[in-house]
C-alpha cells in the first residue's frame, strides 16, 4: 500500500466515523449515499450539490474498496480523490453538506408551518 493509499484510508476512516455517528449505524458512507440517493428529505432541487456529492461518494467508496480489495483494474488520481476526499470533509465539519443543508431547509419550513397555525 503507497503512502497516499494510507493517507486516502486515514480521512475515510474519518468520514466513516462521523456518518456512523450520524446515522447511528456501522456503515455510514454507504447510508449517506443510500440518503442521497432516496432523496429521503424531497430537497433535491434546493441543494444544488446533491447529484454531484452522490456521484462523488460513490466513487470514494469505490475507491476505498479498491485499495482495501486490490485487483489488477483499479485506476484513478488519488491526488484528486484526496483533495476531493478533504474538500467533502470540510463541508461536512462546517455543517454545508447536501444532508446538512437539507435538514435546515427541513427545520425551516417546520417553523414556517408552525407560525402559519398561530
Amino acid at each position: 500500500m503507497t503512502r497516499d493509499e494510507t493517507k486516502y484510508l486515514e480521512l475515510f476512516l474519518h468520514l466513516e466515523a462521523y456518518c456512523n455517528q450520524r446515522f447511528q449505524c456501522q456503515s455510514g458512507v454507504r447510508t449517506y449515499i443510500s440518503a442521497l440517493e432516496n432523496n429521503a428529505w424531497n430537497v433535491q432541487q434546493h441543494v444544488p450539490s446533491w447529484k454531484d456529492t452522490f456521484y462523488l461518494l460513490k466513487h470514494l467508496n469505490w475507491v476505498r474498496n479498491q485499495i482495501t480489495h486490490p485487483n489488477d483494474g483499479y485506476n484513478t488520481d488519488i491526488d484528486e480523490d484526496i483533495d476531493n476526499l478533504q474538500s467533502f470533509l470540510r463541508d461536512v465539519d462546517n455543517q454545508d453538506d447536501p444532508i446538512s443543508k437539507a435538514c435546515r431547509i427541513e427545520e425551516e419550513a417546520r417553523k414556517k408551518a408552525e407560525e402559519a397555525q398561530r
